[in-house]
């Protein structure tokens, strides 16, 4: 690949209309179209361009799409609301051609909604447009359908006079690129890259639970963890030279299991290494400080501490994380700046390059190991 034309001239052409109507019975429906191009002399799409869309316009270079939607909202009283979306892309020169972007059905009620099928999710704690976005939901991949509850935005918790407000997640989906990946494993074999582990039919859960004090008020701090793992499925993978093909179950305990990090005691005598933990799990944990400086002007720093297991909760993998700093301007009226976020990233420590650890062991060896060193995280790489 040409990597020389990375930062490349582009031109980019975007078209949005968007109609509405509303009747008498509360119900309202609204259509969206849009259609992009961009164009490059790169082998990519420019960075700037294709970053924390949701996979919206594609990266290869001199791409196009046209997207619709049909957006519908009935509010069966102030309390319960009914809506839904279907979203519909067809782009060229690029991985899909045409497929569903959103498509999904929510039902919400006061403050917490129940939601199924795939919808692009927004960025709890992190500005949308300025930061490079969340370490474990980020915004760059397409939406994944699942089942999940929660709440709409931050809900003030009874009884606390707004100190106390959370923000929570938690639902199951399932992956559906089974047809790229197997694409690329084929490519992998016919370069002679014996190396590749995938796999299909795999299952998604997701959580998080954000606490944070009454944003008015001249300090305030947010604290908070998000959680996904990866179970059930097969995978494939090459083991001196030869494919191993491995099956996991997505029965219910499965699905209670990935909850919180749980095992298989027994995993040696089933013969289920990668059963030690049941499924792939990575998270981040998030300490965040504000300060209103006055009424219009706010700043906020924080950390986002990505972890793969028990030794970066603890904070053992030194600077690894998202900090930031981020300045916010609500002054009514034009202004030549609204916002501005500086932000350092690090994944170079994971904890250290070792990992000693007796439970990996069966016996007699397990108990020979008396020391302890749980690094080499490899956060996006474990193959559990």
């Amino acid at each position: 690949m040409n990597y020389r034309h990375f930062i490349i001239p582009t031109l980019l052409i975007c078209l949005t209309t968007h109609a509405e109507a509303q009747d008498s019975l509360s119900t309202r429906v609204s259509y969206d179209l849009t259609a992009e191009t961009a164009v490059g002399t790169g082998d990519f799409t420019a960075y700037q361009l294709s970053t924390n869309r949701h996979h919206v316009l594609a990266t290869r270079s001199n791409t196009a799409y046209l997207r619709g939607a049909v957006n519908v909202e009935h509010a069966f009283n102030k309390d319960w609301t009914l809506s839904g979306s279907v979203d519909v892309i067809g782009s060229v020169h690029a991985d899909h051609k045409v497929y569903l972007q959103q498509c999904y059905a929510n039902l919400s009620w006061k403050h917490f909604f129940l939601e199924v099928g795939s919808r692009e999710q927004p960025l709890v704690t992190r500005d949308d447009l300025l930061s490079i976005g969340s370490f474990v939901k980020g915004t760059n991949a397409k939406p994944i359908p699942q089942i999940h509850l929660g709440t709409n935005g931050f809900w003030a918790v009874p009884y606390t006079k707004g100190w106390v407000q959370i923000n929570f997640d938690f639902g199951y989906g399932k992956f559906l690129d089974n047809s790229y990946r197997e694409d690329h494993f084929k490519k992998g074999n016919e370069n002679g890259m014996k190396n590749i582990l995938y796999a299909t039919g795999a299952y998604y859960h997701q959580k998080h639970l954000y606490i944070r004090s009454n944003p008015e008020k001249p300090i305030f701090v947010t604290v908070g963890i998000e959680h996904v793992a990866q179970f059930g499925g097969t995978s494939y993978n090459y083991e001196t030279g030869e494919l191993v093909v491995k099956s996991k179950p997505a029965n219910l305990k499965a699905i209670w299991n990935v909850i919180l990090p749980l095992g298989d005691s027994n995993y040696f005598e089933n013969e289920a290494l990668e059963d030690w933990v049941y499924g792939n799990h990575v998270g981040v944990m998030t300490y965040q400080i504000g300060w209103n400086i006055n009424q219009n002007h706010q700043l906020q720093a924080y950390l986002d501490n990505p972890f793969e297991d028990g030794s970066g909760i603890r904070k053992g993998n030194g600077w690894d994380g998202l900090w930031g700093l981020q300045y916010t301007n609500k002054t009514p009226g034009k202004q030549y700046v609204r916002g501005a976020v500086v932000e350092y990233f690090q994944s170079t420590n994971q904890s250290g390059p070792l990992h000693w650890d007796s439970g990996d062991y069966p016996e007699p060896i397990r108990s020979q190991i008396t020391d302890l060193v749980t690094g080499n995280d490899n956060y996006y790489n474990t193959t559990a």
